[in-house]
């Protein structure tokens, strides 16, 4: 199906040449234009924008674009896109997630998202039917008191989200996320990580954290250690889910506590390395 070639408004909408190459077409959708967003998510399947500032005018035009007929997008891949950068930019792309049908794998890790941002994904992601992979690792959800992992908790049984990653965020609201779990059973995989007891308004001052680029190593080794009301937390929800896959990382490794009903990592549709 071919793509609309309408402008938005604020956005960058040259025309192209059809020349250009991946390079140039990344850095015109951070700019805003959505001919080439269209262009992008019509072809690749796999899509790999990590490291593109996209800013409000690239979101916008990137969610037009996952709206779009012609969108052929299953796994998006978007580490470290300063997505918080501008709410309105955010609500456009949330918008084109909450009406995509293509997309089955996301990757918004190091985004900085705070509990509002995951908020206003979480409610555009309650109309989506499609996705089954989220991951938030290493943002800011649970940092303001907790309103992040409830709307996450709420859109989970109106979603299609089968494994959901939430390592190294704040602890706000955290054990009663992990306890509203067990009615979601949809949910397959939850993955966590011990740096998510780490308050990270204090782990910036303590650890001179001056970027989110820097919280794995900040959170890390002797700063990280798992709150025990959230370690019982995740040991009952595996005890009264033994479908669901529930791990934490503990620096050392993946710790299953029901690994007797882990599948086969290395099939994994998460896998974001």
């Amino acid at each position: 199906m071919g793509c609309s070639s309408s402008v938005i408004k604020g956005g960058n909408d040259e025309e192209l040449s059809g020349d250009e190459t991946d390079g140039e077409l990344r850095r015109l959708i951070a700019k805003g234009s959505l001919a080439a967003a269209e262009r992008v998510v019509s072809m690749e399947v796999d899509l790999n924008l990590s490291g593109l500032a996209l800013g409000p005018r690239g979101e916008r035009a990137l969610g037009v674009a996952l709206r779009r007929p012609c969108c052929v997008v299953e796994v998006l891949r978007l580490r470290r896109c300063k997505l918080i950068d501008g709410k309105r930019g955010l609500e456009d792309l949330a918008a084109g997630l909450a009406a995509n049908t293509t997309v089955v794998s996301i990757d918004l890790r190091n985004n900085g998202l705070d509990d509002a941002a995951v908020a206003t994904l979480a409610a555009a992601l309650s109309t989506n039917t499609t996705l089954r992979v989220l991951n938030l690792e290493n943002n800011r959800i649970g940092t303001t008191g907790g309103a992040g992992y409830r709307a996450l908790a709420d859109v989970l049984d109106q979603s299609a989200i089968s494994e959901l990653r939430l390592g190294r965020n704040g602890p706000d609201g955290l054990d009663a996320f992990v306890v509203s779990v067990e009615q979601c059973k949809t949910l397959g995989a939850l993955f966590l990580n011990v740096g998510d007891v780490v308050d990270l308004r204090r782990g910036f001052d303590d650890y001179g954290v001056t970027s989110f680029d820097e919280t794995d190593d900040a959170v890390g080794g002797s700063a990280a250690v798992l709150k025990s009301s959230t370690l019982a937390a995740l040991k009952t929800l595996a005890r009264r889910r033994s479908d669901l896959v529930v791990c934490f990382d503990d620096h050392d490794g993946l710790r299953y506590l029901n690994a007797s009903r882990l599948a086969d990592e290395d099939s994994k549709a998460g896998d974001f390395d």
